[in-house]
């Protein structure tokens, strides 16, 4: 029979190999080899070591993927360059390499040790993924999880002479997974709290996905607003068709289009309130602005506002009431002042009787009356001096007057010779009443004590008594007007302080979870979670730039609030100029580099000092200087300069930059306003910081304006008091 290969092979066994041999080769692992005294292990020296044994360790070195190798009754280990992170630093891995399994693994024995013992028994192989083995190392015992298996390595005669471990740590990615998920169900915690906050706020909101526009989300507002009608999943023009008339499609379109924001002050839209019911007007201030993503496309609007007819009306009341309380307040002074003309001219006598304005009359003592001038006559209606003269004292009266007349009047006239106050006198044609001032006095003849006739000069009050009571009507209408418009203003208010309360709160609101968001973002890409691979740094990088644009939205939409409320405190200090401009520069210098500008300061002289809160100070600066940086394109300047004039300072911060069209440049400074929306400026405000900062420069007493010319650049001028 002929000798097989098998047979030649075994006639002529190998030469037996050195440690030097053996373990040739670079890494780690084979240095400690060659370095390790074999003989004082249960194997003995390397050159008596089986084939099979030789072949399986030369095998085990040279693979790339973790393994370990127990081998012998004494379960000897072996390891390669692979495994070795597993053991971490430290001296641990310095006496792992030819130890007792048992002696070695003392910290998983009690786990291992059955599956090792399964695989020396004959018995199967074994698997175990992401398992739990914790073990000791960097000098304390750690939570480490293995993907593993455990299988047979022969020996020269075939039988199992130990126990090859194939294994792959997973203890980052399982703990980043376990991480995951609990930031996962974190999120949708604040997600839930964002969706509870949007739901129940007061103003109305609602989301729009393109293309076309359909309604993704609405609060309870919005559908209050548009009647309760069916709206998630549908166009706006098939939710509210009303709307095509009006323009809002156009004008939803117009924001999507070009990425500009749209806002709407006291805006009239026809709505149907109900499914069935009429369109009614209603007033609206509102913000369309769209939804752009990381690549800067834009894939939806949002609308965002308040529903302000009972505002709008409450204040055209208010208007309303003002002026017809001033018009009464002028009918009230004119007619005071015809009051006061009628007084003047009733105290004036003409140069004769007959021409006097007041009524002259003159009685006989038999009783006979008459007056003597036409005003008199015309009093109580008597054509002629005849008619008058047929006539008796008591004549003139009215009935229910006449007793007091005879019984009062008269014998108090006889008897202290003069009587003034208010009577009433007849009207002989229409039987009128008429209220009189009548001024009488006793006429004497000379030398005698007997009277001899009596006299009066009457007045007619009827034009008086009616003025005074116009008067006193313009006074009660007045007071009403007054309060009505007081108490519409306090309900104008207490509206407008509500309203600035829910931004105020929403905006905390909306804070705690983009911290949250941010730090778990920090805390994943610092590596504290584990391993992170390029490509999620660089997804993380994104969500923490977008957490922070968002926080800056929401830090100037809280600070608007405050401003708006009057709940800024200002601690006014003196300041030196040359401070406030240095902090500044410092601030933007770094973006001033990346964009390639030029910059330059020239201070006053003397430079001294402003009447200013240091902190809001520096606050306007680095928003005036910020904004030059954002629309001067590279190579252009930025200058930042101050000037004295009297008892102001002007800083001044110039650029060359883009310029502001001379339509816009009055609305800069109004909240909400943006001069430019292109999307190559992916990190734009809302349009707050040129508000703020107006605000802020007022409270100091001073003010903020701006001059621009397009293409040429813009310069804002910072006035404040000197100190």
């Amino acid at each position: 029979m002929p000798q097989t290969e098998l047979d030649r092979r075994s006639s002529h066994p190998p030469k037996p190999l050195s440690a030097e041999e053996l373990f040739a080769g670079p890494g780690e692992v084979r240095a400690l080899c060659r370095a390790a005294d074999w003989s004082a292990t249960p194997l003995g020296p390397v050159e008596t070591w089986p084939l099979s044994l030789t072949t399986t360790v030369r095998n085990l070195l040279a693979s790339r993927h973790p393994k370990l190798l127990f081998w012998g009754p004494e379960l000897v280990q072996f390891y390669n360059d692979a495994f070795r992170p597993s053991l971490a630093e430290g001296g641990r891995h310095l006496r792992a390499l030819g130890a007792r399994g048992k002696e070695f693994w003392t910290d998983v024995w009690d786990v291992i040790s059955p599956q090792i013992a399964q695989v020396m028994s004959g018995g199967e192989s074994t698997w175990h993924e992401d398992h739990l083995v914790p073990i000791e190392r960097n000098g304390r015992l750690e939570e480490v999880y293995w993907t593993y298996s455990y299988g047979p390595a022969y020996d020269d005669e075939g039988n199992i002479g130990g126990v090859l471990v194939v294994v792959q740590e997973t203890t980052s990615r399982v703990l980043s997974e376990r991480r995951l998920s609990a930031l996962n169900r974190q999120l949708e915690v604040e997600r839930s709290r964002l969706a509870y906050v949007f739901q129940r706020a007061p103003t109305f909101l609602a989301v729009m996905r393109s293309d076309p526009l359909r309604f993704e989300f609405a609060n309870e507002a919005y559908y209050q607003l548009v009647g309760h009608r069916d709206l998630i999943g549908r166009t706006v023009e098939e939710a509210i068709p009303e709307a095509r008339a009006q323009g809002f499609i156009e004008l939803l379109d117009q924001v999507l289009r070009t990425g500009e924001p749209y806002i709407g002050r006291e805006v009239s839209i026809r709505l149907a309130r109900t499914p069935e019911a009429p369109l009614e007007e209603r007033v609206l201030d509102f913000v369309y602005y769209p939804m752009i993503e990381v690549d800067g496309s834009r894939s939806g609007l949002i609308a965002h506002g308040a529903d302000v007819t009972d505002h709008v009306g409450a204040r055209q009341e208010i208007e309303r009431l003002l002026a017809e309380s001033e018009d009464a307040r002028a009918a009230l002074e004119a007619s005071e002042a015809r009051l006061r003309a009628e007084v003047a001219r009733g105290a004036q006598f003409a140069a004769t009787v007959e021409q006097a304005t007041d009524f002259v009359g003159i009685a006989t003592p038999a009783g006979e009356a008459f007056f003597i001038n036409r005003a008199g006559r015309a009093l109580v209606g008597l054509p002629d001096e005849e008619a008058a003269a047929r006539t008796t004292v008591l004549d003139y009266f009215p009935d229910d007057w006449k007793p007091r007349v005879r019984t009062e009047l008269l014998p108090h006239l006889l008897r202290h010779g003069s009587w003034r106050g208010e009577v009433m006198f007849r009207h002989f044609q229409t039987g009128e009443s008429i209220p009189v001032e009548w001024n009488a006095f006793v006429v004497h003849a000379p030398g005698t004590a007997t009277p001899t006739a009596l006299a009066c000069v009457a007045r007619d009050l009827r034009g008086e008594r009616a003025a005074r009571l116009e008067r006193e009507r313009l006074l009660r209408e007045e007071a009403a007007a007054r309060q009505a418009a007081e108490a519409a203003y306090a309900e104008a208010h207490a509206a407008n302080r509500a309203k600035g309360e829910f931004l105020a709160m929403m905006s905390h609101e909306l804070r705690t979870p983009l911290n949250a968001i941010g730090g778990y973002a920090e805390l994943i890409a610092l590596g504290v979670r584990g391993p992170v691979t390029e490509q999620q740094l660089t997804d993380l990088s994104r969500i923490q730039q977008s957490q922070r644009h968002l926080l800056g939205l929401i830090n100037q939409v809280l600070n608007y609030t405050r401003i708006d409320s009057r709940a800024v405190h200002y601690e006014l200090a003196d300041i030196p100029v040359v401070e406030a401009l240095d902090e500044a520069e410092a601030l933007v210098a770094p973006q001033i580099r990346e964009r390639g500008l030029r910059y330059s300061q020239s201070i006053c002289s003397p430079p001294g000092r402003v009447r200013a809160d240091r902190e809001k100070l520096q606050q306007i600066l680095l928003n005036l200087l910020s904004n030059a940086v954002k629309f001067t394109d590279a190579g252009g300047e930025i200058h930042l300069s101050c000037r004295s004039e009297g008892d102001r300072v002007l800083l001044t911060v110039r650029d060359t930059g883009i310029g502001i069209a001379p339509e816009k440049l009055r609305s800069v400074f109004e909240p909400f306003v943006q001069v430019d929306q292109r999307l190559t400026r992916p990190n734009e405000g809302v349009g707050l910081g040129l508000a703020i900062s107006r605000e802020l420069a007022r409270g100091m007493g001073g003010d903020l304006t701006a001059e621009s010319t397009i293409g040429e650049g813009s310069t804002f001028t910072l006035t404040l008091p000197r100190a």
